[in-house]
């Protein structure tokens, strides 16, 4: 598998980077893991709420999207997650992987996602879309799936079907990863002002692949794509 940034980002968003770490033959999720995922989001989640709002980060964000053409309604995943950690319920559990993810989120003020490869075929590419992929929303009804608007910024694979859309904001069902996934990948992603223990993005695998890892196991390798390496090959 081919994960492939085009120019369309970078063209506009120079300095964008992403972190693509890659676990597979994860180990069957246990009480015991989903229980410490569960804990490790409630606290990340109580903290970023007594915390004050990283407003820069979120700014820089807010313009790398107007940058991209996506709408000036369309709210950064770490901003959504933060106001979600401030609510009276707080944000809910969605799994062991979107909790770890969503923990992390809110500790680091980064937009992160999480994709079952299993399904996905072929290639992934973060694009503008054609006007002819599908999308089938996290949680929508079964059936017939969403169309998208031509030239908004997605993630694709190679038969059109929108794993992301919003650059990484509105995850599909179709990848979503849950207990059965056993090859996943787990995207973070970085924008100045990210705090400058992120800058290194080999920091930032190191402590994902110790969070994460220790829960479910498995080899984990990573990579980072930037303007200046903008794919990343994975073997079979």
């Amino acid at each position: 598998m081919i994960e492939r940034i085009d120019s369309a980002v970078f063209g506009p968003v120079p300095d964008f980077v992403r972190l693509t770490v890659r676990m597979r033959r994860i180990h069957d999720v246990t009480d015991g893991a989903a229980a410490a995922a569960r804990e490790a989001l409630a606290r990340a989640g109580a903290a970023a709420a007594a915390a004050p709002a990283p407003d820069a980060m979120f700014a820089a964000w807010r313009t790398a999207y107007a940058d991209v053409g996506l709408p000036a309604a369309t709210v950064p995943p770490h901003e959504a997650l933060l106001a979600w950690a401030r609510s009276p319920h707080g944000v809910p559990s969605q799994g062991v992987v979107a909790d770890l993810l969503n923990a992390f989120s809110l500790t680091h003020g980064v937009p992160t996602a999480g994709y079952d490869v299993d399904h996905i075929q072929g290639d992934l590419w973060l694009r503008p879309s054609r006007g002819c992929e599908a999308h089938w929303p996290l949680g929508g009804a079964a059936g017939r799936p969403n169309t998208v608007e031509i030239n908004e910024l997605i993630l694709a694979d190679s038969a059109d079907a929108v794993v992301a859309r919003a650059w990484h904001g509105a995850p599909g069902a179709q990848a979503f990863v849950g207990a059965a996934g056993r090859d996943i990948l787990l995207h973070f992603d970085l924008l100045p002002p990210a705090p400058a223990a992120l800058q290194d993005v080999g920091l930032l695998a190191l402590e994902a692949s110790t969070r994460i890892g220790s829960l479910l196991g498995g080899p984990l390798s990573w990579q980072a794509m930037s303007r200046a390496v903008p794919m990343a090959r994975w073997d079979a």
